[in-house]
């Protein structure tokens, strides 16, 4: 039988794959830090410090993590552009940024999302929506 593509908790591909040239200086390895979006290749996860710079302030996450703009060159503007891209979406790609934002909310102690039915489906249901309007417009 064929290994599956991606492990029950969907974080870790199997095998597992690197991707270092999805996004400018951004980096998801599935044997680093569970899969996380990171900085380069460090373990230094963008979920990490983001939240607190757009409530505390950049200087508040740089003083947290004092090696983001030191080491890894990654500013406040590149912090802005990015979520600024990553919210760009329109229609269905926006939708399913909004399903995912929802079920990891949701998931917040307790199970994770992708080991409740239901919520993969809603997940799978928005994909292949997305993937309809895509194939059409092509």
């Amino acid at each position: 039988m064929d290994e599956p593509l991606l492990t029950r908790n969907l974080a870790k591909r199997m095998p597992s794959e690197e991707s270092m040239d999805l996004y400018p200086a951004l980096v998801v390895d599935d044997d680093r830090v569970a899969g996380s979006i990171t900085l380069g290749r460090s373990r230094l996860p963008l979920w990490a410090f983001v939240g607190m710079a757009v409530d505390e302030g950049w200087s508040a996450a740089i003083e947290a993590y004092d090696h983001i703009e030191d080491e890894y060159d990654w500013d406040r503007k590149q912090a802005g552009d990015f979520v600024r891209f990553l919210l760009e979406p329109r229609g269905e790609l926006a939708r399913l940024l909004l399903v995912l934002a929802d079920v990891e909310r949701r998931s917040e102690g307790g199970p994770h999302w992708s080991e409740k039915r239901a919520d993969r489906q809603t997940v799978i249901d928005q994909l292949k929506r997305c993937v309809d309007v895509l194939e059409h417009d092509a």
